[in-house]
């Protein structure tokens, strides 16, 4: 253990780290792209920044639509710059590749034998693979995720690291079931140290606590949205989506041709020393993230969720060769080490996901759904979503000026008439008509919808939801002003509401208490305390 500072254990790079970091880099922006659920965090932030609505949705409804607190509050301190999305998800995307480029390379260190030959085997798989670099943009929180499960990686191995500390600390913030694997940490800091880490668990406390406050002031609820919307159990989709990350890719093979060689250098003539209890640690936390999201059915994209415990557990595999070659001498083969190197990376490149028909480095490749999931290529070329290359600035996407202008649909947002109302599913409509009245038909951003029992015919997309979506609309028109409290009862009694409305009025109203809340503590800790019934269609 170690309480120095990180910069103290940072090695010199080996020349086969360096083409790591370059192909990264130059990879991960090669494959920028946008997730659609990007423009949900893109409103927030700019409902907050420049157009004085604070961090909601649709001004007047107060709302957790979204995934990470974390990732919305950097984007939102970002955009006080001015600087368009696109550039800060790109820019983002390349600090974060150096990022996971330093971690990985002091864990692989402090996992091989000293003034070893450095292969930096998990360096070289993560650095040249579709999966892990496509999701350093998509403009959600997933690049902080993997930074993270080098950050765990770290602290595992040097739990008394201050860096590592603040950086497993903020993890809940970053992804909610982050929380399992951070209370794993504290467990693990106190057997590797014999002392409770306070210093993690008050850090923790202190962002986490502050967040739930605010989230009961503001928000008047206990959980976002997207828990309502999500938390499903379907574990053989879980099971199929676990293998349509690691398969693609090999990991099998991978991880059982690492452990071989862990068996091999144990068998050596130098004594090396395996780090075992550390890797299992590793493993253990990857495999916690990954059984909460076997347990709701994984994701609608190739890898997304998996995020944290696929590079998490290719960490684990670090200093294996090393030790191997230390164990039996084999340093004379430095140049053939080199070069078996080069040959992962270069077949770690060529692998795609099984949605593909041709490999995305030529951006020609067709995109289809295996097993309900879909790639990032889907989004990257929808052809209701706007094209984004690495080579533009996205001012196709730049709504400043717009708030400059002031609306061009003639809305008054001044004035106590309601913001025409826009059904759809597709958030990037809905940050681009900002001055409508946003009804999202998946349930994502809307409350009622996410609380409402629907199969899910993909994970996270409930299509029959969209006609129930039609019926709230209908009954944001007729109510003709700006939505409040006893909206959906008037419709009732005015016998405009659909029978499944009058059916769960008394839930509705409830939910109605939360979004029109009046920001009072007292009053929105009772609400956050009270749990409506499922909404039955």
């Amino acid at each position: 253990m170690t309480s120095g500072r990180l910069r103290d254990l940072i090695p010199r790079p080996a020349p086969i780290e360096w083409l790591c970091l370059t192909g990264g880099l130059v990879l991960s922006i090669h494959y920028g792209w946008l997730l659609d659920d990007a423009y949900v965090y893109f409103k927030y932030a700019d409902n907050a920044v420049f157009l004085g609505h604070g961090w909601v949705y649709n001004p007047g409804e107060y709302v957790e639509g979204y995934s990470s607190p974390a990732w919305l509050g950097l984007l939102t301190l970002l955009r006080l710059s001015t600087l368009g999305f696109w550039v800060l998800v790109q820019l983002i995307a390349v600090a974060s590749v150096v990022a996971f480029w330093l971690l990985l390379v002091t864990v692989n260190r402090i996992l091989s034998p000293a003034h070893s030959v450095a292969l930096n085997v998990p360096l070289l798989y993560v650095s040249f693979n579709y999966g892990v670099l496509s999701y350093f943009t998509s403009g959600t929180e997933s690049p902080l995720v993997q930074v993270l499960a080098g950050s765990y990686a770290l602290y595992i191995l040097q739990p008394g690291l201050l860096a590592a500390q603040i950086a497993v600390a903020a993890s809940p913030l970053v992804r909610h079931e982050l929380a399992v694997p951070f209370l794993a940490c504290v467990a693990w800091g106190w057997f590797r140290t014999r002392r409770v880490p306070w210093r993690m668990l008050a850090l923790c406390g202190t962002t986490l606590g502050a967040w739930m406050v605010f989230r009961v002031y503001y928000y008047a609820d206990l959980f976002p949205n997207t828990y309502y919307l999500k938390d499903l159990v379907d574990l053989t989709q879980g099971w199929r989506y676990v293998h349509d990350t690691l398969a693609p890719y090999h990991f099998y093979e991978l991880a059982a041709v690492m452990g071989l060689l862990g068996v091999v250098a144990q068998q050596g003539r130098a004594a090396v020393h395996l780090h075992l209890a550390e890797r299992g640690m590793m493993i253990l936390m990857a495999v916690l993230v990954a059984l909460y999201v076997i347990k709701i059915g994984g994701d609608a994209r190739h890898y997304r969720y998996l995020a944290f415990p696929f590079c998490l557990a290719a960490c684990s595999l670090g200093g294996l060769v090393e030790n191997t070659v230390h164990a039996w001498s084999l340093e004379r083969w430095r140049r053939a080490l080199f070069v078996g190197g080069v040959a992962v990376a270069a077949a770690t490149a060529t692998m795609y996901p099984r949605q593909l028909d041709g490999h995305p480095a030529f951006m020609r490749e067709k995109a289809a759904y295996a097993d309900k999931i879909a790639d990032a290529s889907h989004h990257r070329r929808h052809p209701r979503l706007p094209h984004l290359t690495p080579w533009t600035t996205g001012s196709h996407i730049e709504m400043l000026g717009r708030y400059r202008r002031g609306s061009d649909r003639g809305h008054d947002e001044t004035s106590d008439a309601p913001a025409p109302v826009v059904v759809d599913y597709l958030c990037w409509r809905f940050y681009e008509e900002y001055d409508r009245y946003a009804l999202h038909s998946l349930g994502l951003t809307e409350p009622i919808l996410a609380r409402t029992e629907m199969p899910a015919v993909r994970p996270g997309h409930k299509w029959g939801l969209k006609p129930l979506a039609q019926d709230l609309a209908r009954v944001h028109r007729w109510w003709g002003r700006p939505p409040a409290r006893g909206m959906y009862r008037a419709a009732v009694d005015a016998g405009v509401a659909r029978p499944w409305i009058v059916y769960n009025l008394d839930a509705i109203e409830i939910i109605e208490k939360k979004i029109y809340n009046r920001r009072r503590f007292a009053e929105n800790l009772q609400l956050a305390l009270t749990f409506p019934d499922r909404i039955q269609p």
